[in-house]
């Protein structure tokens, strides 16, 4: 295009940053956006929020925070597509021990200090990861605050805080938020089932994973390969490894074909009763 004397406008720089930054070429949005500024054309929030966004799924979460401090000194104020891409970043970011959870929650004070209302996504990124890092009263914090502020939480949010209950073993707060999640109707799905019934099979409570497993079929959903290898374990776990043999055929017979992991764990819980042969 340029060889052929046509200069490329900013429609032409945005449209490529934003299929590189899709793609994993970060490094090389980056250079188009300096090369931009070389030219330049005029830099908004949206190209910077997307290439804050590459680097975010990147991994790349130093240079994000980076690239978005330099926003405020060109005059250009984040947005709340800038704020959910940095705070879903920090927190999957797996570096727990640098502060980045510190991070998420400071940079959502400071979201809601400039009146920008989050919305689903930023309350789902922190509750997910509070929940998985064992910090389950904050969990309930970002919760409460998301529903006093008028926004309805939706499957993600109710999933991400009965894992963080099932984390820790604390069933009776696992089905509290299940049953506040259908009374506020919203529909449980398999996920929702299989994170609740693993969690009661860790627990030993096989009684209520196999109460659970039956409602599945109750309210027409499907149990996977996954819940029944959760079950399985949890039936070896407590000493049943004919109904956990028998829970197997029934499986095949439902049409869902044993993994490598379900052959692990029937393997395993066996071993452990004394069923050698």
């Amino acid at each position: 295009m340029e060889n052929k004397g046509y200069k490329p406008n900013a429609i032409t720089y945005a449209t490529i940053i934003n299929a590189l930054c899709k793609s994993g070429g970060t490094s090389v949005a980056i250079e188009l956006l300096r090369k931009m500024e070389e030219a330049n054309f005029e830099l908004n929030v949206e190209m910077y929020s997307t290439v804050i966004d590459g680097l975010c799924k990147d991994k790349m979460v130093n240079e994000a925070l980076e690239l978005s401090s330099e926003m405020p000194r060109k005059g250009i104020h984040p947005n709340l597509v800038t704020y959910n891409s940095l705070i879903h970043g920090l927190c999957n970011s797996g570096r727990w021990e640098e502060g980045m959870i510190t991070k998420a929650k400071e940079m959502f004070d400071a979201m809601i200090h400039k009146r920008i209302v989050p919305n689903v996504v930023t309350y789902n990124s922190l509750i997910d990861t509070l929940g998985k890092e064992g910090m389950l009263t904050e969990a309930i914090e970002v919760f409460d605050g998301m529903i006093q502020s008028g926004i309805e939480p939706d499957l993600v949010t109710y999933n991400s805080l009965i894992d963080g209950y099932c984390l820790q073993n604390k069933m009776e707060g696992a089905l509290k938020v299940f049953n506040l999640m259908l009374a506020r109707e919203c529909s449980p799905s398999v996920i929702s089932y299989t994170i609740l019934i693993h969690g009661y099979c860790n627990s030993k409570q096989i009684d209520e994973a196999s109460s659970l497993y039956q409602e599945m079929s109750k309210n027409r959903i499907i149990p996977d390969v996954v819940i029944h290898t959760a079950l399985l374990g949890g039936l070896c776990r407590v000493g049943r490894p004919h109904a956990a043999l028998e829970l197997l055929h029934k499986m095949r017979d439902c049409g869902q074909h044993p993994n490598l992991q379900t052959y692990a764990i029937l393997l395993d819980g066996l071993f452990k009763n004394q069923q050698l042969s």
